[in-house]
């Protein structure tokens, strides 16, 4: 699918969405700094080493931002979408969720439309009872780091 929109516009809403607290400009290129910092703690490890250089590419590349419209919203607002293909996190974000999996109940996260439809219609509501649905911004810009890495290493270590 296709979205067709004035480059002013679409210009605008960027700029309107990177002047949001969750963003910052950076003085730098935080590329080298962030692969040697992984690279550090990967050689401080006990992972195999042919496992250690599939995690980081040689030669990752700058993740770049752009914006997907909203179109379904009122205003069309823009969503946000970050593309790190080829960046120095994915690898590492992928051997991450499957180390991680076996705490997250095996739960997925994301269902279908078609699996959310049988879900719901198996569902036994009391009379008085009112389904909501909540509106998430930014989620991710909001998850609190220190408190996500001290539940990761309780977990692990239970």
């Amino acid at each position: 699918m296709y979205t067709f929109m004035n480059s002013s516009n679409y210009h605008f809403n960027m700029l309107e969405l990177l002047s949001l607290p969750s963003y910052k400009p950076l003085n730098n290129n935080p590329l080298q700094s962030l692969t040697n910092k992984v690279n550090k703690a990967l050689k401080y490890s006990s992972l195999d080493p042919n496992i250690q250089m599939l995690i980081v590419p040689l030669n990752p590349i700058t993740p770049n931002i752009y914006d997907e419209p909203k179109i379904h919203k009122y205003g069309i607002p823009v969503r946000p979408i970050f593309s790190d293909i080829d960046g120095p996190i994915p690898s590492l974000s992928k051997f991450l969720a499957k180390k991680l999996h076996p705490f997250s109940n095996h739960s997925s996260s994301f269902i279908k439309d078609s699996d959310f439809i049988d879900q719901i219609k198996q569902l036994k509501l009391y009379e008085n009872s009112i389904m909501v649905s909540f509106h998430v911004v930014f989620l991710f810009t909001k998850i609190p780091i220190p408190k996500t890495i001290e539940l990761v290493s309780m977990l692990a270590a239970s």
